[in-house]
């Protein structure tokens, strides 16, 4: 008999631990949610925080002419501690493509803001711009094949603008030399050399590979004046490749070719002599 009153005991303490827990589990205050610290523009400076690939609502070609120079949808966020937007609420004037750009807004990730050396969850407005079609070649290259980096000289030059826009050249070698040209606005100006390492090349070419550099248009030159000029020339297996990109995103330059812009600097280690870093000498 006292086996069979076993399971009816064990039951009661099942029942008496669920309720002890239930208790301490109601007397413990509630998580204190992080405070969000408000932002204004010229403090957040959004576009260095942004990380990932250059993301924009593409339009049709039927909408496209209705778009003005810069159409944007602009956007409340709350990004975490760790950089994930937790929320965007549009603001603005413009309402065209909300849903897709506040998907494009939620998919991003940024650098964590930071205060006194700890990461803060803060309030910022950042814009998803409304772009026209991409335009590729009318005739596309392929990419060379086969390739190796005896082969590869890549060239990056940007110019001044209406302003004080970094002007300056670099070119990477594929044994990973490196030769900066500071002209103006850059911190350290006159003629660097440095060394990467070959297979941070190697990364670079196939980036440029993934992007169908080759594919793309040769120029891409909106009308409008006071913008810099960014040109970018890739050569490997013996062909060459230049893209001019003049605010080009404006008439259709694939985003993929800001990005490898962007890849070129990061690769090269521009940022030591344009505005300077931990490997500025």
């Amino acid at each position: 008999m006292r086996v069979k009153r076993l399971p009816a005991l064990t039951g009661c303490l099942l029942v008496l631990g669920v309720t002890v827990l239930r208790a301490q589990v109601a007397h413990q205050p509630p998580p204190v949610e992080q405070v969000v610290v408000e932002l204004p523009q010229d403090e957040a400076r959004v576009w260095e925080h942004r990380l990932g690939p250059t993301t924009a609502v593409h339009v049709n070609s039927v909408e496209a002419p209705t778009l003005g120079f810069e159409s944007y949808l602009t956007f409340e966020i709350v990004v975490s501690t760790e950089g994930r937007v937790e929320s965007a609420k549009p603001i603005g004037d413009e309402k065209r493509h909300l849903d897709e750009g506040r998907a494009i807004e939620m998919a991003r990730t940024f650098k964590p803001w930071t205060r006194d050396g700890k990461s803060i969850r803060v309030r910022v407005t950042d814009d998803v711009m409304l772009l026209p079609p991409e335009r590729w070649a009318l005739v596309p290259r392929s990419f060379p094949e086969p390739w190796d980096l005896k082969s590869v000289k890549i060239e990056l030059s940007r110019t001044v603008c209406y302003g004080t826009c970094p002007a300056y050249s670099v070119t990477i070698r594929g044994d990973g030399s490196v030769h900066f040209s500071g002209e103006k606005y850059v911190l350290i100006p006159g003629e660097h050399d440095a060394r990467i390492a070959p297979e941070a090349v190697m990364e670079l070419v196939r980036q440029f590979e993934k992007a169908k550099f080759f594919a793309a248009g040769d120029k891409y030159i909106a009308e409008v004046t006071d913008n810099p000029t960014y040109t970018l020339t890739l050569t490997v297996a013996g062909k060459t490749k230049t893209v001019t990109d003049y605010v080009g995103e404006q008439v259709g330059l694939p985003l993929v070719i800001e990005d490898l812009e962007a890849a070129v600097d990061e690769t090269g280690g521009t940022e030591r002599w344009i505005k300077g870093n931990e490997e500025t000498q």
